[in-house]
């Protein structure tokens, strides 16, 4: 072999490596100041002013009771330097700012809505004014490009929108994710490509604290429906009146794409028919999708029970966002229930169960039918025996 095509061989050895596995993205740290970058539609600091350093969006006009509060005070560190304190302790105040509607403000295909909330309380009742507090919302009731915030009613966050086609898409962390008095870093993020919405919560420290995803209705239809609104941080118009924050929020930023923190990967789902009906003995290959926004992933299991256990299988890549595993086959009347599993090089680690799926505990199935049985054959015509092969006494 020439030293030419061996060098050839080398060289398309390695482009081959490159594109099966793409370098790790660039990583955003919570737990710091954010720098304006060309993705930024929308960065406020809060230090000394409300200034905001994004020049695609427009000034933010302040309302109400505001102050400039220094981070050290607040128990947060003060790398932060200081917070915007916003009075919203009674159903008169109205403390919130306002940037007005630009188009870069209209978000409707991939996106990150982030901020730091501190709550000194929240409401406990339906009409209170403080209820569900909005940490940012452009539009309100059916014309809401997006939202983002706490909600009371199981104290989780949540981030949502109006689709183009009228319906809701929202993501919701686990419910008893936030209390008084503590600063959480809140990021909403809408993977248009993968049709992913999801939130992470970290810590002042940038550990994660609560995560959730959910695959959401993708293309065209699928889209936030944007509007003419403008954008209030802190605070809801009507006809949602129970969105005031009644306490401290810094470090705002919107941005036009994807931001990577640390955070699990995202078993999207699988892409055959959830329930399948199939032959005794027949294996099945199932092909999961796995859509990663942190690092690269180091593992991908199937984990599958008939009854017992779940035991694993280790999924192989196929391509893109695919893996693909083979259940073997199973004795007729055998159920059998399954999950998919992911890990990536954060350490953290996801299961379909817990993040995409609704309904049934999370699970996928299977069941192996008796081929051509016939379970059950009533002709009324002298009796209700049954003339099936398994003689049901019919009562």
């Amino acid at each position: 072999m020439s030293s030419r095509n061996l060098q050839l061989i080398v060289a398309l050895t390695v482009i081959s490596f490159l594109v099966m596995k793409s370098p790790a993205q660039q990583l955003d740290d919570p737990s710091k100041p954010y720098d304006l970058d060309e993705h930024t539609v929308v960065l406020l600091h809060l230090d000394n002013d409300y200034q905001n350093a994004s020049n695609k969006t427009d000034a933010v006009i302040p309302h109400g009771n505001l102050m400039l509060m220094k981070a050290t005070d607040l128990d947060f560190p003060a790398r932060f330097g200081n917070a915007l304190y916003l009075d919203n302790d009674a159903a008169s105040d109205s403390s919130y700012l306002e940037i007005p509607d630009t188009d870069a403000l209209d978000l409707d295909s991939s996106w990150t809505l982030e901020g730091w909330i501190n709550l000194l309380s929240i409401g406990v009742a339906w009409g209170d004014w403080n209820l569900n507090p909005k940490l940012f919302v452009k539009g309100a009731g059916d014309n809401c490009n997006f939202w983002v915030g706490p909600m009371n009613g199981g104290r989780y966050f949540q981030v949502g929108y109006q689709r183009i086609n009228g319906g809701w898409d929202d993501c919701n962390t686990q419910p008893n994710t936030f209390q008084l008095n503590t600063w959480y870093h809140v990021a909403a993020i809408r993977d248009g490509a993968n049709a992913i919405l999801a939130l992470a919560v970290h810590d002042t420290a940038g550990n994660l604290m609560a995560w959730n995803a959910f695959g959401i209705t993708p293309g065209h239809d699928g889209k936030p429906r944007t509007n003419d609104a403008h954008l209030t941080i802190g605070f809801c118009d009507a006809p949602w009146p129970d969105g005031a924050v009644n306490g401290f929020i810094d470090e705002i930023r919107i941005s036009d794409v994807i931001r990577h923190f640390p955070m699990p990967p995202i078993p999207k789902g699988i892409l055959q028919d959830p329930v399948m009906h199939l032959n005794a003995n027949q294996d099945v290959e199932i092909e999961a999708e796995v859509v990663n926004w942190y690092g690269d992933i180091t593992s991908v299991k199937l984990m599958y029970s008939t009854g017992g256990d779940f035991m694993p299988i280790e999924m192989q890549h196929k391509e893109g966002n695919i893996y693909t595993a083979t259940i073997p086959g199973q004795p007729a009347g055998t159920e059998v229930r399954y999950y998919i599993w992911a890990e990536n090089t954060s350490g953290y680690s996801a299961t379909s169960r817990s993040t995409i799926m609704r309904n049934f505990d999370g699970l996928y199935g299977i069941t192996y039918d008796f081929e051509n049985q016939t379970v059950l054959n009533l002709d009324f015509e002298q009796t209700l025996y049954d003339s099936s092969d398994l003689h049901y006494v019919v009562t």
